[in-house]
């Protein structure tokens, strides 16, 4: 019965030796360290059981992530019920696929092109400078929860640049915030989630005091940000996130219920990841003085933090990032679904044959804690590590050995290194996290 109900969720996997599936998808920032996927002793390929029976084909096979997030990458979808979870929070953005998918896509990516975030940077170093503020009021003996101060930053920070809007996160917060409070408690990972994810037109439909604070949450949202999309095309000349959305989606391309979903989808992808990796990397610094000493005296080459394009070309804080990402990637795990019969090739299997509604899973954490991909060390963070790291593109083969050390030089292939996935489903909005985390991490480290 408890294998039926929790699959192997408390077991361990090849991959990770003894710790349990679910200590393994911990970030560092909770304390707990693991030893990676050991590629030498462990399969590339394996099949364990979620909750409720649910099989999962586990795999870190390079030509095999190729299929899935390159070659074919819209034959496969989210799993429907997770997906519906997620879509109850930021919309329907999450179940669309092929076509409808591109469409958006071809309206959003001029969102995050360089031009359009440049204007962004003083928006988003006015939001730093009231956390500064914030910290500097307080005695220096207060300690202050910074992964909460980090989750009111992006908030804020969202809220200007996207919508025009003032969630005041440090102050109280406004109606949204407060909303947003009560939606998150909602997905708060229960044994009454887990039942709401599988059996969402039942369970997850129970009128409950969470679900129903979940619901007036959502319905204050709604109506805010249908107010701002009304707002911003009374003036199209606007500078946000959503200013420009409305000027690419001419012709209204995209319908209202579109434009708000997609707006919803920033707001929880945009604030809660970043938050989580900036949080991240601030203990991850103070755990390091010397590195943190050595970013100081980088930062301070840079005259003006509103110099974008000399901070972004700075080697050790692009080095810090990508080893913060590697370590305490975002996301620790994607999955996917097959849609219809395939055959999905393998390094070492040639191929396999996998049934359309087959459950695919992606540990992207531990393929990032593999000592076969990243060294024996590969569990330390060592910003000076990517002093001697070539990443390969394309898909030549550095899955042994033999093949990773190159005239001194480590070669990570194209799906070693995937905080953000990879592929036309990779996350669109991923120059817009590293801008605002290089202009948070820049500005917190002048001011220590």
């Amino acid at each position: 019965m408890q294998r039926y109900l929790v699959g192997h969720a408390l077991e361990s996997s090849p991959h990770l030796f003894s710790e349990e599936r679910g200590l393994q998808q911990l970030p560092l920032l909770h304390g707990e360290e693991v030893e990676g996927w050991d590629r030498v002793d462990a399969p590339m390929v394996y099949l364990w059981r979620l909750f409720l029976g649910i099989p999962v084909l586990s795999l870190v096979d390079p030509k095999a992530l190729h299929t899935i997030f390159a070659l074919i990458s819209y034959s496969f979808v989210k799993p429907k019920n997770p997906v519906k979870f997620v879509s109850s929070i930021t919309g329907d953005m999450g179940l669309i696929m092929g076509d409808v998918h591109k469409r958006h896509r071809r309206i959003a990516n001029p969102l995050f092109a360089a031009k359009t975030l440049k204007k962004l940077v003083p928006v988003i170093l006015a939001s730093l400078d009231q956390l500064c503020a914030l910290v500097d009021k307080q005695p220096e003996s207060t300690s202050h929860p910074f992964h909460q101060l980090s989750n009111r930053l992006t908030l804020n920070v969202l809220g200007h640049t996207a919508m025009d809007y003032t969630f005041d996160a440090f102050n109280g917060g406004s109606c949204v915030t407060s909303a947003y409070k009560d939606m998150m408690l909602g997905v708060e990972l229960t044994p009454w989630t887990l039942l709401t994810v599988q059996f969402p037109s039942t369970f997850g439909k129970i009128p409950t005091p969470t679900r129903r604070r979940f619901q007036t949450g959502f319905n204050i949202i709604e109506s805010v940000v249908k107010d701002v999309l009304q707002n911003a095309a009374k003036s199209p000349d606007g500078y946000t996130l959503f200013h420009e959305l409305l000027r690419q989606n001419e012709g209204n391309v995209l319908s209202e219920h579109e434009l708000v979903c997609e707006v919803r989808t920033f707001l929880a992808a945009g604030h809660e990841m970043t938050a989580s990796v900036l949080a991240s990397l601030v203990l991850l610094l103070a755990q390091h003085p010397g590195i943190q000493q050595e970013l100081r005296d980088e930062v301070e080459t840079v005259a003006a933090l509103e110099d974008y394009d000399a901070l972004a070309k700075l080697p050790l804080l692009n080095m810090v990032l990508n080893e913060t990402l590697r370590l305490c990637p975002a996301a620790v795990v994607a999955y996917c679904e097959a849609t219809t019969d395939m055959t999905l090739p393998m390094t070492a299997l040639g191929a396999i044959e996998i049934p359309a509604g087959t459950r695919i899973e992606i540990p992207i954490r531990p393929i990032h804690l593999d000592p076969s991909i990243w060294g024996d060390d590969a569990a330390a963070w060592d910003p000076h590590r990517w002093d001697t790291i070539d990443q390969v593109h394309g898909t030549g083969d550095v899955s042994s050995a033999a093949n990773r050390i190159v005239n001194g030089r480590r070669q990570i292939g194209q799906y070693d290194f995937i905080p953000f996935l990879a592929g036309p489903r990779a996350c669109i909005g991923r120059q817009f996290a590293l801008m605002e985390l290089r202009l948070f991490v820049a500005g917190l480290i002048r001011r220590a």
